[in-house]
């Protein structure tokens, strides 16, 4: 800054005015870069003609501006918000005093952006009196796994009804009875990997103090009326001194790698004795799990910096006697140190059934360890039942077909990074015999009183020409000794009977 001195006499007065030949300005300082939904701080720098500056962010003659508003806006204090998630646009910051003859304005471009690249990086260009920070790129480290995605599922095929069963079907079972089918498999299925993600945030922390150098220039003495010497002059002088100390907050949070929760569908179970081949069962009575979860892959929805402002250590007086002292070394680590406080971190999202898992609370430097989705357990053995399924009376007699299955899971919303719909065996399956009972206790009427033979047979029956016999085909009598069978009324399996006979006879009316 130049300046210039002009020297008027007016009467006897003496006037002097000096001119500052210097040119006023703004400059806008602070972070080109601000996160999606972030916002960051902008200050206007005016210096004057005369060369004093002032550091504004709110005035009266101060207004702020966006070049488009649908990407980032600012409000009257200075404080840039960004409203999409990618783009750019131009702040302006306009100073105006008539009074002053002050009319200035300044451009600068800010970003919008993700990533490290978009914390407040610091530097020369943050705010005075304000830290830098910069958010280090996330880490990972453990990962911890857990899977159930094996139902165990098992099943039965037995005659109805259920816990009181005529037959045994590994025995035998006729056609035209019917059968149940149950099946058995866990609730829900579920696999999830949770990721430890870690890093640093470095601040940048201005510290500064002031010392005040004083000393003394000794005077010389006096030698004489004609020398009465010089006093020692006092000797003040300020030195500023200012450091950027870098200080590092770690910060640990886990996020959702992969998460995938599975409910019942259905099960279809297939047996020769079955109607068609085979039937589906569909849950009744089944409630199905409840996930929700919260996701993001972006270190800055997980970690947010401390606040973190200038160190002003004021101001301490070194005496160096007859002799300028020197401006002593600090160490201002500590003092940086106590400035910055913890990272705050959080999870993810994770609740299953209203119980939190994974909880996305705000948390100081460690996020909480994450937990585990509550062991599965096996449905009940309502859900997955059919019963009165009806043997075809056309059904030939079968032993032990062989029965299988499967069991369906259906993934259910709320997952992340991957799954789709699976499908298992259903073990162990009983056989069913298919075996239609037929008991034959036949007789007829024996005419030995008419047997006109010299030489009856006493052990054969004797029909005679002409005269009427009767045979009696029942349906009753004793089968196998197996239950459902033993000695029991048939008629319900039985068709039709039929005598054949070697010669013609006439059923009479």
């Amino acid at each position: 800054m130049d300046f210039t001195t002009y020297t008027y006499v007016y009467k006897d007065k003496l006037l002097r005015a000096t001119f500052a030949d210097g040119t006023s300005g703004l400059e806008i300082t602070g972070p080109t870069c601000v996160a999606p939904s972030g916002t960051i701080q902008l200050t206007a720098t005016l210096t004057k003609v005369d060369g004093s500056t002032y550091n504004l962010q709110k005035h009266d003659k101060l207004t702020w501006r966006s070049s488009d508003s649908s990407i980032m806006s600012i409000n009257d204090s200075g404080v840039v918000t960004a409203v999409a998630a990618t783009g750019g646009a131009t702040i302006t910051a306009h100073f105006k005093d008539a009074t002053q003859a002050l009319d200035e304005s300044a451009d600068v471009t800010i970003q919008v952006g993700t990533g490290s690249s978009c914390g407040n990086t610091g530097g020369p260009g943050n705010p005075p009196g304000t830290c830098g920070i910069q958010i280090g790129a996330a880490r990972k480290g453990t990962v911890t796994s857990h899977t159930v995605m094996d139902p165990v599922a098992t099943g039965v095929i037995k005659a109805d009804q259920r816990d009181s069963e005529q037959f045994n079907v590994l025995d035998g079972i006729p056609t035209s009875e019917s059968l149940y089918v149950n099946v058995f498999g866990l609730n829900y299925l579920y696999q999830n990997q949770w990721a430890n993600m870690s890093g640093e945030i470095t601040y940048t922390v201005p510290v500064k103090k002031k010392y005040i150098l004083t000393w003394t220039i000794p005077g010389t003495p006096s030698t004489g009326p004609n020398n009465p010497g010089t006093p020692d002059k006092p000797m003040r002088e300020e030195v500023p001194v200012e450091e950027r100390i870098a200080i590092t907050r770690p910060y640990s949070y886990w996020q959702i790698d992969n998460l995938e929760v599975y409910k019942l569908g259905r099960s279809t179970v297939s047996n020769y004795a079955l109607p068609g081949g085979s039937v589906s069962l569909t849950p009744t009575g089944y409630t199905p799990p409840i996930l929700t979860s919260d996701h993001s892959a972006r270190v800055e929805d997980h970690v947010k910096a401390s606040p973190c402002e200038e160190v002003d250590l004021g101001t301490e007086t070194v005496s160096g006697g007859f002799t300028r002292p020197v401006v002593p070394s600090t160490d201002f680590t500590s003092a940086a140190e106590s400035a910055v406080g913890q990272n705050q971190v959080k999870n993810d999202k994770v609740l299953f059934n209203g119980s939190t898992v994974m909880s996305d609370s705000w948390a100081q430097a460690t996020a909480p360890t994450p937990g585990i989705i509550p062991p599965a357990s096996t449905v009940n053995r309502d859900v997955l039942y059919g019963k009165n399924y009806l043997i075809s009376s056309t059904l030939l007699n079968k032993k032990n077909t062989p029965s299988t299955g499967t069991i369906d899971y259906d993934l259910i919303p709320g997952n992340i990074n991957g799954g789709s719909p699976k499908s298992y065996p259903v073990n162990a399956i009983n056989t069913v015999t298919v075996h239609t009972p037929v008991v034959n206790y036949s007789s007829v009427t024996d005419d030995q009183d008419h047997n006109q033979k010299t030489t009856p047979n006493s052990s054969r029956f004797a029909f005679i020409l002409d005269r009427p016999f009767t045979v009696t085909i029942p349906t009753s009598g004793q089968h196998r000794n197996i239950r459902g069978y033993g000695d029991r009324d048939y008629a319900k399996y039985v068709r039709s009977k039929q005598v054949y006979f070697p010669f013609k006879c006439l059923q009479p009316r």
